[in-house]
């Protein structure tokens, strides 16, 4: 079965954030699942991204045109060490902000970010950084078919 315009964004989104050459806050390279934020680290070993696609909206436009809204929620999860937390967790906002908005598809209409920050570990046990960037995609499809990228 053919994929979906909303599956399509998010696998290209997905891909882009993969290949993304330009993470220094979040080194070495981040393994990028989708779906879920709680895994085994020996098999997902961190740093992680992980891209949770929300809820969308859809308005209908003029000519049987749907604007949809998709929100993405992308975590990134790290070891946290003995370095100044927030100076971290504020450069991997950064590298997730621009990440996200290099990987956005040319059929999308409008990308922006919506807000996010660092989530700091709460306790001496706690040894995860998690960094939230949340973004709204807005994308056309024909009305009723979501198949159809509209021209």
């Amino acid at each position: 079965m053919a994929d979906t315009i909303r599956e399509t964004t998010i696998k290209a989104i997905r891909t882009g954030l993969e290949n993304f050459g330009s993470y220094e806050a979040i080194a070495p390279s981040p393994t990028v699942v989708r779906g879920f934020l709680v895994f085994d680290a020996s098999v997902y070993p961190l740093p992680v991204i992980s891209i949770m696609p929300g809820i969308e909206d859809a308005e209908r436009e003029e000519y049987g045109v749907s604007a949809n809204t998709m929100s993405i929620d992308v975590w990134c999860s790290i070891m946290a060490g003995q370095e100044e937390m927030s100076e971290t967790g504020e450069a991997i906002l950064g590298e997730l902000v621009r990440a996200f908005m290099a990987s956005v598809p040319t059929h999308v209409r409008d990308a922006f970010y919506t807000g996010g920050g660092p989530s700091y570990p709460d306790g001496i046990a706690q040894k995860v950084l998690m960094t939230l960037a949340s973004f709204n995609v807005v994308y056309e499809t024909d009305l009723g078919d979501p198949y159809t990228l509209t021209a």
